[in-house]
């Protein structure tokens, strides 16, 4: 899971190395027991919405985990996330500003309490609460409380981001956040499995800069680096969040791209060499900068070998990048 992406992964959908739900299960199990209320929840905003990771294994059963919300709909929780504060509601039977909250007028919660549950840079994870059918008199030591047992939560959620990073470090490219080859060779079997299971074809790329190497002889190598991590900017922001994008030498890169049909060539170098001029920095524009691309497809049903993908799409693009300098000459 990429450390840019993971706050907004759901947790029901993928489930991060290094997090316990049955250590969360008893979290809200004890939370549902000390404030005698209908139910606990840990709940978690994701890309889906406001999500129910955990739900406490109460008799009330209105919220159960996997239950989902849409991010603007008028809940208690949305609230909590929206503004990032804690939020105690005694009796909603008597504030106006939740009789239009389904939580309310569809399961008949009228006390809320609940604390944002936070990632270490501050945003916002989803909450922690706790809900009743009846009025509430929480004192202020029971809110305290809540706001400690978060802590518990953030922790977990502190060591995930660190476990994240300390993997990320290993399998992706320092300089340009692209994959390493040995995060290559880590998420290749698992791209694999992924196109067997729903029959995709797979399409490779493999790219060449061009005078890489008179750039650096002659300009230095930061702003070799400076081409460098252009044209891997340019791969990000042109193919797909799901491709896999690697750097597999200095100046040569790899993706590897799953779909029904299979990209179309041309219209993917189009675009790539659109996007490469467009935002090319002006301090490259001298050098003569471009790229070479070889490009080949495989069938799912293929026995497919990484290795001979590297070899054959290397020797495309070699084939390529020699016939652009006689078409030069």
């Amino acid at each position: 899971m990429d450390t840019q992406n993971i706050s907004h992964v759901s947790f029901l959908e993928k489930l991060p190395e290094g997090i316990s739900l049955e250590k969360w299960q008893k979290l809200v199990d004890l939370i549902a027991r000390i404030y005698h209320s209908s139910g606990a929840w840990l709940m978690q905003a994701s890309n889906n919405g406001i999500e129910a990771i955990v739900a406490s294994s109460s008799r009330d059963d209105s919220y159960q985990a996997g239950n989902l919300v849409n991010k603007d709909i008028h809940i208690y929780c949305q609230k909590v996330i929206s503004t990032n504060k804690s939020l105690y509601v005694p009796d909603s039977q008597n504030d106006d500003q939740w009789h239009n909250n389904p939580d309310f007028i569809v399961n008949g919660y009228c006390s809320y309490l609940g604390v944002p549950l936070c990632w270490p840079d501050g945003s916002v994870f989803g909450t922690l609460c706790t809900l009743a059918r009846s009025p509430s008199d929480y004192s202020q030591d029971f809110i305290e409380l809540m706001n400690q047992l978060k802590l518990v939560i953030e922790a977990d959620l502190l060591s995930l981001q660190q476990i994240q990073l300390l993997s990320d470090i290993s399998i992706k490219d320092e300089s340009t956040g692209l994959y390493n080859r040995r995060g290559l060779n880590i998420l290749f079997e698992e791209k694999m499995t992924l196109a067997k299971r729903q029959e995709l074809n797979v399409s490779a790329a493999y790219f060449d800069l061009d005078n890489l190497k008179s750039v650096n002889d002659r300009h230095g190598h930061l702003m070799g680096d400076l081409y460098i991590k252009h044209f891997a900017t340019i791969l990000s922001k042109t193919l797909r969040d799901e491709d896999l994008l690697c750097r597999v030498g200095g100046d040569e890169f790899l993706a590897i791209m799953l779909q029904n049909h299979g990209y179309d060539k041309a219209t993917l170098l189009k675009r790539l060499h659109e996007s490469f001029y467009q935002y090319l920095p002006a301090e490259l524009t001298a050098f003569n900068p471009g790229f070479s691309m070889g490009y080949k497809e495989y069938s799912v049903f293929q026995s497919l070998d990484l290795q001979k993908i590297l070899e054959q799409t290397d020797e495309l693009m070699y084939r390529e990048k020699i016939l652009k300098k006689k078409r030069a000459v």
